[in-house]
């Protein structure tokens, strides 16, 4: 038998045959696909201009967090900031005599635009300066305008007197996180493992339920400790810097809409970007 190819003794196999899937991709712990979470979009800043896309994320049932694979033909880092414009930035940033001179040469030569301000004086100049500056990058304008913040009271107050037009504000996941191992340490000691498993419990409660089941699970656990002692102090303290703070406790919501939780990723450009 011939196949217009070559000699053969069976059929022949030289047409099309099934290309291995790629989707859903393969979970390489369990070696099971994993299950679609549905569609999300996301952007990233390249040095040829924003990026944006909307693509699927996937998520392993035995659980272990989602991905999107197509993230990593974006940039290598998957990141919100490419590789290629913290490089430039970087180059840009190490001749030059002022964070203002390299602002501007980095919006010349790339379209990019980053405000650095300094200040020397009290908080209300800093909010007149993040008001100004707010105008400057048209703040108002971004469809998603989020603040995240460390939770001083003069930073949500100079929010609301300049009237800045954030969609919504957040306490940073980090210094939520100081002040419960603040209250580990008064309660449990440095290295006991319930203090830690108490932690990170918490810490769960906070960032996947929110505002309202943190401070119940607070209020049993005070409940649990001598009227009259130094834990019940610090407790306390821990209750009232969360209840100063509620309407920044709002995790599970950016969570779901796909924003950061935390400032590092903000802070870090400090290193990359004037």
């Amino acid at each position: 038998m011939t196949c217009g190819v070559r000699r053969m003794s069976g059929r022949c196999r030289c047409g099309r045959t099934r290309r291995r899937r790629l989707f859903p991709p393969i979970d390489p712990r369990s070696g099971r696909r994993r299950a679609s979470k549905g569609i999300e979009s996301r952007s990233t800043l390249t040095s040829s201009g924003r990026i944006s896309v909307t693509r699927t994320r996937w998520h392993s049932p035995g659980g272990g967090g989602g991905s999107s694979p197509v993230d990593r033909l974006l940039d290598e880092a998957a990141a919100t900031v490419s590789r290629g414009t913290r490089q430039l930035c970087c180059l840009l940033n190490s001749d030059s005599a002022s964070f203002e001179r390299t602002a501007e040469n980095l919006r010349k030569t790339t379209g990019i635009h980053r405000l650095v301000s300094v200040t020397r004086h009290d908080h209300h100049a800093a909010g007149r300066l993040m008001r100004r500056d707010g105008g400057r990058c048209g703040f108002d304008q971004a469809s998603q305008r989020l603040a995240v913040i460390d939770g001083g009271p003069w930073i949500i107050n100079q929010i609301r007197r300049q009237s800045m037009p954030v969609t919504a504000v957040c306490l940073d996941f980090f210094h939520l996180a100081e002040n419960v191992h603040k209250a580990r340490r008064a309660c449990f000691g440095e290295d006991d493992p319930a203090g830690h498993l108490w932690a990170s419990d918490l810490l769960q409660v906070a960032k996947h339920q929110g505002y309202e089941p943190l401070v119940c699970s607070l209020v049993r656990w005070r409940g649990t400790l001598c009227s009259a002692g130094k834990k019940r102090h610090a407790a306390q303290l821990l209750i009232n810097y969360i209840t100063d703070r509620r309407e920044m406790i709002c995790y599970p919501q950016f969570i779901k809409s796909g924003w950061q939780i935390g400032s590092g990723p903000t802070e870090s450009q400090c290193k990359q970007v004037p």
